[in-house]
């Protein structure tokens, strides 16, 4: 009713004119999912969006911009990422940019360090510090963010904790929020 005479009633009053226009996204099936009524009335327009897998150039940049916004939105250093984001090209994204946020913020909390092994050829040293993380981030996760609890669990120094912390951009306090 709305979408065909553009207006709005507000409780009893009378009915208002509007000016809107209703941007909607429709899987692969296109208008299967909703009544046919409503997708005639707004598929005025249509603007078809490329899968990431369509556009592989663009995953690096994308990715890269993911990451600066996850990192800024928590508060948390920007990791060291190395040449990751042009081997995420390589990479199949069946999630689009949703799966793609999603490794970024992985990415940003330390938490996705399996990945950096499995995308292109990790060097020796990606791979230690990719296991160095994953450990570090485990037992601050087990100690609460707990820096002092952690090295020790670790059998680490704490000084030396807090420079592998500072090496491998892992955040204590972002894992604390968790």
């Amino acid at each position: 009713r709305f979408a065909a005479r553009r207006t709005v009633a507000a409780d009893t009053r009378a009915p208002e004119a509007v000016d809107v226009r209703i941007i909607a996204i429709l899987g692969e099936q296109g208008g299967d999912d909703i009544l046919p009524e409503l997708y005639h009335r707004i598929s005025a327009a249509k603007v078809r969006m490329p899968s990431l897998a369509e556009r592989r150039d663009d995953i690096a940049l994308l990715f890269t911009a993911l990451v600066l916004q996850t990192c800024e939105d928590r508060g948390c250093p920007i990791p060291e990422t190395g040449d990751l984001a042009h081997r995420l090209a390589s990479r199949d994204w069946p999630g689009n940019v949703r799966e793609l946020r999603n490794f970024a913020e992985r990415i940003c909390l330390g938490l996705e360090v399996d990945e950096l092994d499995s995308i292109g050829t990790a060097t020796l040293n990606e791979r230690l510090d990719a296991y160095e993380r994953r450990l570090i981030v485990e037992a601050l996760m087990q100690t609460e963010g707990e820096v002092t609890r952690a090295a020790e669990d670790l059998g680490l120094p704490r000084k030396t904790f807090y420079n592998r912390l500072a090496r491998l951009g892992i955040d204590p306090r972002a894992l604390r929020e968790r």
